[in-house]
């Protein structure tokens, strides 16, 4: 509110004051409200931005189910302003089912179905698990989805090329350790 500055005309010259100055508290009250529903509505705020990033997404995945767009081409597209949803200068899906699908159609829907498939076979052997290496399984299935959730620079990141390979020996191993008990 301080940072807001009124022009008046008094007397024919001009002159700056504060709103908190002119404003009467009721009148600052309205204003703070307007701002921040400004702010919350806006197409750039973070929820709109994320849901318009993931509807593009699906607008790429749609035009391209098989193949995709191309490895980069989530980002190629947003650039060009190939995009049917307003986005400011965001180029990452902020979300990486999406961007993996849009970019690699077909693999990219193998990959988590392999994914789900691994989950399926822990859920399979369940019995075999002692509770810490459930719960950190379970913890580990549970914030994917929330990792799931960050900028590109997420798939640049080691671990995220090692989860399915880790995820294969550690079924391995208890899998070897369930048929020796």
């Amino acid at each position: 509110l301080n940072g807001i500055s009124l022009v008046e005309k008094k007397d024919g010259k001009l002159k700056i004051v504060t709103a908190k100055q002119k404003l009467s508290k009721v009148e600052q009250k309205e204003l703070i409200s307007q701002l921040d529903s400004s702010n919350t509505k806006s197409p750039t705020g973070s929820f709109n931005l994320r849901k318009n990033l993931i509807l593009n997404g699906i607008d790429f995945i749609k035009s391209a189910p098989i193949v995709g767009i191309g490895p980069g081409g989530y980002a190629q597209k947003c650039k060009a302003k190939q995009n049917n949803y307003f986005v400011h200068t965001h180029t990452s899906p902020h979300n990486f089912p999406i961007e993996i699908i849009s970019q690699f159609g077909l693999f990219g829907w193998l990959y988590f179905s392999l994914l789900f498939f691994i989950f399926v076979c822990f859920f399979r052997i369940r019995k075999t698990i002692s509770v810490s290496e459930k719960i950190s399984l379970a913890l580990l299935f549970l914030s994917l989805p929330l990792l799931w959730m960050m900028p590109s620079s997420y798939l640049y990141l080691s671990i995220n090329w090692l989860l399915l390979p880790v995820l294969v020996i550690k079924f391995n191993a208890l899998q070897e350790r369930s048929v020796c008990q």
